[in-house]
């Protein structure tokens, strides 16, 4: 316990580190630059808040503030800033005019430093190597969900998928060049996939789904069902459990089962329920060498139990294990959600196992508070036989050049200024994320295994976005600061001080609105937000008995 409280408090320490080093380098750029150009620096701070220490030194007064959320540098004679940044101590009317020119050096020095420490980043990157996991890199399916648009248009497990919509694609995941990010972007009704089946190439046309969120949520992009393929790869065994009976072993690889090639860990439920009863024959290779061996079939094992659900209601616990549903022996519990999503109206029976205990219990399917699609409230444990698998496959660390990865990151922003412009896509406002997502996304990664090489490799993304955006002809930001002393050198006077400070107060304000209104859209993702779990204010109504 002590030891986890340790590592996520040093992983939150990590992620203030990097996250402020970001952002003060890219105010330093414009203090430097500010100094180089003979501005005058009114503040140049380190966080935000009441300052804990401040000191003048040759008329800048240097503080240190209690709230680690980046820095600041105050310029008067910039255009002004008071509405983000506070008032200066020393009145713009009180300082000499600087030149349109100084004016575009001190606003382009801020991206300018954001830009080279995304490059001293990724070649950091390029030198340590950037861990990968297999099913970000594949783009062969390793999963398709039954029933699901990419079961409905024939992919099968095995499929190389070359073009999505059009598009080359060379990895699974990411955004630049990958099958969910050309899914997500597609504009049609029919997605279609050139794909490769052994000496085949195929086009396969697709629709796609959405899955439910209530108004206050996200609004979720477009899936068509299937899962990278990815080496099922044995990361932990649970002391006697069926797998640990059948002698596997951490870091085994399961290749095969019945002789076929194994793609992704959910086919060897699916073998179980298509072979009900039967052993399952398992290739496994092992220090080089490949055996075989037999494991018993395990079954569903209930990891949660919603409160006042169905399953609550006819006693369903946590650490019970599903033997048959409607009388019929069950391995795979997405069988249960299946017969659920097909008959929501229709009780069934479920025959429970507790401890040595069996016993038959009803259920009648019901909705949740404020949704609209019918659960019966249970959860099942990802490790039901004993194995924990590495979720990702296969690591690789991968060396890539630091233009490669420049290019990526304004490749990214790119592809997404280009979805939220278009009409026709499914890519909105509320999908851009804000300081909450991005400080989450750095916890996640720091708190893998190989945290600070891809808090390394995000960083440069976000360095380099940090600095395109900025340079958005936008007022109050860096970019509309070069436009707005462009205008002044073309105009060859000065711009009206009251009417840069109705501009620049106006875009603050929607600045400040936008931050909010990602901000309220990222807090709904947070792993310990309950809004978007289901929930039953009252107890479910219990099933009838059978014979009515």
């Amino acid at each position: 316990m002590i030891l986890n409280i340790f590592r996520v408090v040093l992983t939150i320490v990590e992620v203030l580190l990097i996250f402020n080093l970001l952002i003060i380098v890219h105010e330093l750029g414009h203090f430097l630059a500010a100094r180089w150009r003979g501005l005058h620096v009114d503040k140049f701070g380190i966080w935000f808040g009441r300052p804990i220490w401040k000191k003048t030194i040759k008329g800048v007064e240097y503080s240190l503030g209690w709230i680690p959320a980046g820095g600041f540098v105050l310029l008067p004679q910039m255009a002004p800033m008071e509405a983000v940044e506070g008032k200066a101590g020393i009145q713009r009317q009180d300082l000499p005019t600087i030149g349109p020119l100084d004016k575009i050096i001190v606003a382009f020095a801020g991206p300018l430093f954001s830009f080279l420490l995304a490059l001293v980043f990724a070649a950091i990157v390029w030198a340590v190597g950037k861990p990968t996991a297999e099913a970000e890199a594949t783009t062969t399916v390793g999963y398709v969900a039954p029933d699901e648009p990419a079961a409905k248009a024939g992919f099968l497990p095995g499929d190389v998928i070359l073009a999505v919509d059009g598009h080359r694609v060379s990895r699974f995941a990411g955004l630049v060049d990958s099958i969910t990010w050309y899914v997500v972007r597609s504009e049609g009704e029919i997605i279609p996939f050139k794909i490769r089946r052994g000496d085949q190439v195929l086009t396969l046309e697709s629709g796609y789904t959405r899955p439910e969120t209530r108004g206050w949520e996200r609004r979720s992009l477009r899936q068509v069902g299937i899962a990278p393929a990815i080496t099922p790869l044995v990361f932990k065994v649970a002391e006697g459990s069926v797998a640990a009976q059948a002698g596997i072993e951490p870091n085994d690889q399961i290749i095969a089962i019945g002789g076929e090639k194994l793609y992704h860990p959910q086919h060897i439920l699916e073998w179980a329920q298509t072979h009900p009863g039967k052993p399952l024959p398992l290739t496994v290779l092992r220090n080089g060498k490949t055996i075989n061996i037999t494991m018993a079939p395990s079954r569903p094992a209930v990891s949660a139990v919603i409160k006042n659900s169905p399953a609550d209601v006819a006693g369903i616990k946590v650490g019970d294990r599903i033997l048959a549903l409607d009388d019929d022996p069950i391995y795979d519990p997405t069988e249960i959600f299946k017969r659920v999503e097909a008959k929501p109206a229709v009780p069934f029976s479920l025959t429970i196992e507790t401890g040595s205990e069996k016993r038959t219990v009803r259920l009648l399917p019901a909705t949740p508070d404020g949704q609209n699609k019918a659960i019966i409230g249970i959860g099942f444990a990802p490790d039901s036989e004993g194995i924990v698998w590495d979720g990702g496959g296969k690591m690789t660390v991968v060396h890539i050049s630091p233009l490669e990865q420049i290019y990526a990151a304004v490749e990214t922003i790119g592809n997404t200024i280009g979805a939220l412009l278009s009409p026709q896509s499914d890519i909105k406002l509320q999908h851009i994320s804000g300081p909450i997502m991005i400080m989450q996304t750095y916890y996640r990664l720091f708190d893998n295994d190989f945290g600070w090489q891809l808090a390394l490799w995000f960083s440069v993304v976000f360095n380099v976005n940090l600095a395109l955006i900025n340079l958005l002809p936008i007022p109050i930001l860096d970019g509309g600061h070069i436009v707005l002393a462009m205008i002044e050198a073309i105009r060859r006077r000065p711009i009206n001080i009251r009417v840069l400070e109705v501009v620049q107060g106006a875009c603050a304000l929607l600045l400040i609105g936008f931050m909010l209104y990602v901000s309220f859209y990222d807090a709904q993702d947070l792993p310990w937000n309950s809004n978007h779990k289901a929930k039953f204010s009252v107890p479910a109504r219990p099933a009838p008995p059978e014979n009515q």
